[in-house]
């Protein structure tokens, strides 16, 4: 087992990448509000 610190506030983020078409879209919409289509999207999903 390694020796690693253990951060509790630190939390995981998966790679950059795997981010940056939502945030070309999110650019290119303009639309930084949460009532925005991910918001929207998010929202649908939860029902």
């Amino acid at each position: 087992m390694e020796d690693k610190p253990t951060f509790l506030t630190r939390p995981y983020l998966p790679p950059l990448e795997d981010f940056l078409p939502y945030l070309a879209e999110i650019w290119e919409s303009r639309l930084l509000t949460n009532g925005g289509p991910f918001h929207q999207q998010f929202e649908e999903k939860l029902r």
